[in-house]
């Protein structure tokens, strides 16, 4: 077995810095009044797809992984296909996702 060494505070630091863009990113999209709610939403969560969590510090990754287990609840009624099928949730699990995401940091 193969110890993991300690991430660099330098490594830390830029993920720390990666997950507040994707963060800014989100709101954004949630600000983009030339898009419906479920769009908004759609964009929002796709500036996570691919965040890199191995550097980032545990209480933090927590955060993530909880708020996206929420929100992963929060779709599991409706029948997505990946991400089509947004425009089907309903107005109000659209804003509690959204909530999720701005609450996330």
């Amino acid at each position: 077995m193969n110890p993991v060494a300690p991430a660099s505070p330098q490594n830390v630091d830029q993920a720390i810095t990666e997950v507040s863009k994707r963060w800014t990113k989100a709101f954004d999209c949630f600000y983009d009044a030339t898009q419906p709610q479920w769009k908004r939403v759609q964009n929002a969560l796709l500036c996570f797809q691919g965040l890199p969590l191995d550097h980032i510090p545990p209480r933090l990754q927590r955060r993530i992984d909880s708020t996206f287990v929420r929100i992963n609840a929060i779709h599991a009624p409706y029948k997505l296909d990946g991400w089509a099928g947004y425009e089907n949730i309903s107005a109000k699990d659209l804003t509690k996702i959204e909530n999720l995401i701005r609450n996330l940091i």
